[in-house]
């Protein structure tokens, strides 16, 4: 069943192609790609801020451990920890989702893989 609509959807992918052109499709796939590789970059943006996150929010904590040492802690470094935290967690898990997300390796390396899966599914 699931055959047999793949083989359907393909020869209507076929006659759409000889119909447009075969610039059009590599357009289409080029757009594919393109999006594939956005998916890539946002996954390190998303990561490099994750990491930077920490690191800020280790530095106000370890603030917040010196004012408490002296007795002057209003809590504010620990809220700032806290927050910072919270967002670092955030950006690490859309990190890994966009980084491990099969369809966007599959994209960038086979546009057109992408393309009938994306149909397909």
């Amino acid at each position: 069943m699931l055959e047999a609509k793949v083989t359907e959807i393909l020869t209507k992918l076929e006659g759409v192609a000889a119909q447009l052109g075969q610039s059009t499709v590599d357009a289409v796939l080029s757009a594919v790609q393109y999006q594939s590789v956005g998916g890539l970059v946002l996954g390190v943006v998303l990561g490099v801020t994750a990491l930077s996150g920490v690191a800020v929010s280790r530095y106000f904590y370890k603030r917040e451990l010196e004012e408490t040492e002296k007795k002057t802690s209003t809590g504010g470094y620990w809220a700032a920890s806290m927050a910072v935290g919270a967002t670092a967690a955030l950006a690490g898990v859309g990190s890994l989702v966009d980084l491990f997300s099969v369809w966007n390796w599959v994209g960038t390396f086979d546009p057109a893989a992408r393309l009938a899966a994306t149909v397909v599914l």
